[in-house]
């Protein structure tokens, strides 16, 4: 992780500690809470992936959890494709072996299958990409995005991670992962944090200074001085 990437990973977690503490009001719109699941899952991987080029990992249950999130729902994004790919083509073993749902996977796996789970998604996908890209709708990128998912997730865990054919290097898994955190919020978490400025001013104010590299909360306006007496 270069300084640039480790100041922005800074930035991510100062704005996560103020926007956590103030969930109850970032509650209220669905799509901005939705969106704050996906890119704490996405921060939780950059960290992870940082972690294993030298940089510290704190929070490791929290982030796990977010990880553990973050892999379930790319998990089912790649299949949702596989499973009308395998009822098409007739291929009753390949349907039978992607009947993973969301929550086998997020909820009933022990978390050291969690992501064995995954993987059998993710080799399936793989096996069958070509097919699935050209007909299915299925984005290279979205198998990438699971496989550095799993990855990260089985690092937390401490799990050799010889069963995963890495498809990028971890150097290219942190800038996918950079501009997905980076696209989350400028298109919808800034904004929608933004509209909230009227009914809850100094929580906005706030999340505009932690927008800042270093930024802290914004002090509160001191009172005016008093006029001097005549």
């Amino acid at each position: 992780m270069n300084a640039r990437q480790e100041n922005k990973l800074t930035n991510y977690l100062g704005r996560k500690v103020l926007l956590d503490a103030n969930a109850t009001i970032t509650s209220t719109i669905p799509a901005l809470a939705t969106a704050l699941t996906e890119w704490s899952g996405t921060v939780a991987l950059i960290q992870t992936l940082g972690n294993s080029q030298g940089l510290n990992l704190t929070g490791i249950a929290q982030a796990k959890k977010d990880l553990r999130l973050l892999m379930t729902k790319r998990a089912m994004i790649v299949k949702n494709k596989l499973g009308p790919f395998a009822h098409v083509t007739g291929n009753a073993e390949l349907a039978a072996k992607v009947d993973i749902d969301f929550t086998d996977i997020f909820h009933e796996a022990r978390d050291t299958a969690a992501d064995d789970l995954a993987i059998v998604i993710l080799e399936a996908a793989e096996a069958n990409e070509t097919p699935l890209v050209a007909s299915y709708g299925l984005k290279t990128s979205q198998i990438d995005d699971l496989e550095s998912s799993i990855e990260g997730f089985s690092a937390l865990l401490g799990k050799p991670l010889a069963a995963i054919k890495s498809r990028k290097t971890t150097t290219e898994q942190l800038d996918t992962e950079f501009d997905h955190a980076d696209a989350l919020l400028e298109n919808i978490i800034d904004p929608l944090i933004f509209s909230l400025e009227l009914e809850h001013p100094e929580f906005v104010a706030n999340y505009r200074n932690a927008m800042v590299i270093g930024g802290a909360p914004a002090p509160k306006a001191e009172e005016p001085a008093a006029p001097a007496a005549a």
